[in-house]
């Protein structure tokens, strides 16, 4: 009860039942400033060269994680998720309908469409022990909408107008512990914002290709696009080192730097037989939540660590580092304290996915523009037939097969039915929608609400 009462809005002191007011300002020489650097749309695969190019133009070094997984393909579902520690069903959020030819306007995103307000945030507990705390975006859509608990929000058209206005809130706090948090996006647009990547050039037709192998084929010149997606990568990883570098001296700053989700860019596999669509993160396949990660800071050495994570890791990290407490209910562990032998788990739409060892299962109920919270999703799951058509799961080798091209569903059954039970453990513990959330008031505006697309 003490530790609930304290975090609630105090910080305490350390005397049994006493609390007082978190301190105005934390002085900076006795907390270090944060920093988390991301963008959105750079995957981790170890084949483009992407993720490479983008450390190396970034010009940081720390301990870089190459099995990291964010917990949607959605950059908004992944950035609630990260900001509150939970997985996305467990916040419980949904994420925004793309924008472009198909955006909605504010008014009519449902209940879900945001982080909760009784949800401790990031930002809210670094405030309770001092910090000043921002988010800055870039060409995020929706980003107004995740900004709960934080200090200062500004929400940019583009990234370099996002970088200003953060190195300006930077120097005007300077002298006091701040934690940033930079977000570039691409509007929803071209992938990483680079013109030789537009994000579903197929449109309508890529969902018509299982049925007629005649409709909707578009061939990309997958060498074509993989230079555009390093060059992209490469501009994405020089403006966030410049930001950093600007920022001033990094003696006492920790810095997250990374990607909120992956791609599919020209790879086909995946899917159980269907084919991916091009140029898009709308399927939860290894490569859409597969994301490049580094942890830099004093005193952390610059090495490459396999071990698999996850992005609500970040939160219990960055707490521990700056001494802070994380709320009860947050799922991930700190990355110093990362072991072989941890599962990685990501939601989106009417799909799941789950990682252990070498091998991740992917389970989609086939729902239409359902949301990851509807309680359907956990019905067929934990239904003992569900297990049987083969439709409904597909099991890779991604260590191997990190483009999914070799479906093992069934080659090695004793696999699958131990992730299928692992799966079901999660969705039904951790990473569970909270009991008490989805009133049936809730369910009816969810699946009444506008959309084309999964959330």
């Amino acid at each position: 009860m003490r530790w609930w009462w304290c975090m609630t809005l105090l910080a305490c002191d350390g005397g049994e039942g006493t609390a007082v007011q978190g301190p105005v300002n934390a002085p900076r020489s006795a907390s270090p400033d944060v920093v988390i650097a991301l963008v959105t749309g750079l995957r981790e695969d170890g084949a483009s060269g992407a993720s490479d190019a983008f450390f190396d133009a970034s010009g940081i070094e720390g301990k870089r994680f190459t099995s990291a997984y964010a917990q949607s393909p959605s950059p908004f579902a992944s950035l609630g998720s990260m900001f509150t520690g939970r997985y996305v069903a467990a916040v419980p959020m949904c994420g925004l309908m793309l924008a472009g030819d198909r955006v909605h306007t504010d008014a009519q995103q449902p209940w879900c469409a945001s982080v909760p307000s009784d949800r401790r945030t990031l930002a809210e507990v670094f405030g309770i022990y001092g910090y000043k705390t921002a988010f800055v975006t870039g060409a995020l859509a929706g980003g107004q909408r995740l900004g709960h608990g934080f200090g200062h929000q500004a929400h940019e058209d583009s990234w370099t107008a996002a970088t200003e206005a953060a190195g300006r809130w930077w120097a005007d706090n300077e002298g006091t512990a701040r934690l940033l948090v930079v977000v570039l996006s691409d509007g929803e647009g071209n992938i990483l914002g680079d013109p030789a990547l537009p994000r579903f050039p197929e449109r309508k037709y890529q969902w018509l290709e299982p049925l007629d192998p005649r409709i909707g084929k578009l061939k990309l010149d997958a060498e074509s696009i993989t230079s555009s997606y390093r060059e992209a990568s490469t501009n994405a990883g020089k403006v966030l080192g410049t930001m950093l570098e600007r920022l001033g001296p990094s003696a006492n700053r920790l810095a997250v730097l990374g990607s909120t989700n992956g791609m599919s860019l020209s790879e086909r596999g995946g899917f159980h037989e269907s084919a991916v669509p091009l140029l898009t993160n709308n399927l939860l396949v290894d490569r859409a939540v597969r994301v490049p990660l580094m942890l830099s800071g004093p005193g952390i050495a610059a090495e490459v660590d396999d071990a698999v994570v996850e992005l609500v890791d970040v939160f219990p990290t960055l707490a521990e580092a700056v001494g802070a407490v994380p709320p009860a209910g947050v799922a991930g562990e700190s990355l110093a304290k990362i072991a072989d032998g941890r599962r990685a788990y990501a939601e989106f739409g009417d799909m799941l996915f789950l990682r252990n060892g070498d091998h991740a299962l992917t389970f989609r109920c086939t729902q239409h523009n359902a949301t990851s919270i509807d309680p359907g999703l956990t019905e067929t799951l934990t239904d003992p037939s569900s297990a049987r058509p083969a439709e409904f799961y597909s099991l890779y080798d991604v260590v191997s097969d990190p483009m999914q091209e070799r479906n093992l569903r069934s080659a090695i059954p004793e696999v699958f039915a131990d992730l299928r039970k692992a799966m079901i453990a999660m969705r039904t513990g951790e990473a569970a929608v909270p009991e008490d959330v989805m009133t049936p008031e809730r369910l009816w505006a969810l699946r009444m609400a506008p959309s084309d697309g999964y959330w």
